[in-house]
């Protein structure tokens, strides 16, 4: 369960168990008043295991535990998929606080760094990939600022463990 921090909304996840080795997830928008947003529901064969909205948009990146990302862009209703990259679930996914990307990490010790264009696509492979052994559990992403002799004015920190 996750509420946006800029606007009344609010994502549920769901498990949804078939058979004891059939479970399937979803993951379904609500406003604040719990009226749940028309044709905002998404389902797949698998559970989901992370939620992150993006800072300033009604952007929602989700985490599946066959390790695939999507990425729900409710002002344009587009649906966005990374399936490719990660072989175990997602289970954390942080925003940078600006927008223009987001980490995600998985059970099996993969951390993406992924940017995404102005109506929060994400591209089709990380621009930065890094590996641990065992799962990763936890990431800060951050801007620091740099010394002037520095060649950017701005950099971003990236921090993660498990």
């Amino acid at each position: 369960i996750a509420w946006h921090d800029n606007h009344a909304v609010l994502a549920v996840a769901s498990r949804h168990e078939r058979s004891s080795r059939d479970v399937e997830g979803s993951v379904n928008l609500y406003l604040d008043e719990g009226e749940h947003v028309e044709g905002s529901s998404l389902q797949r064969a698998h559970p989901v295991t992370s939620l992150a909205w993006h800072p300033k948009h009604r952007v929602l990146a989700s985490g599946w535990e066959n390790g695939e990302i999507t990425v729900w862009n409710e002002h344009e209703r587009e649906l966005f998929e990374i399936v490719a990259v990660h072989r175990a679930a997602v289970l954390r996914i942080n925003w940078h606080l600006n927008g223009h990307k987001f980490v995600s990490l998985d059970e099996d010790g993969t951390c993406c760094v992924w940017r995404v264009d102005q109506k929060c696509r994400p591209q089709s492979v990380p621009m930065q990939q890094y590996a641990n052994k065992g799962a990763m559990t936890h990431c800060v992403i951050r801007a620091i600022k740099t010394p002037p002799a520095a060649s950017a004015s701005e950099m971003d920190f990236l921090a993660f463990g498990g």
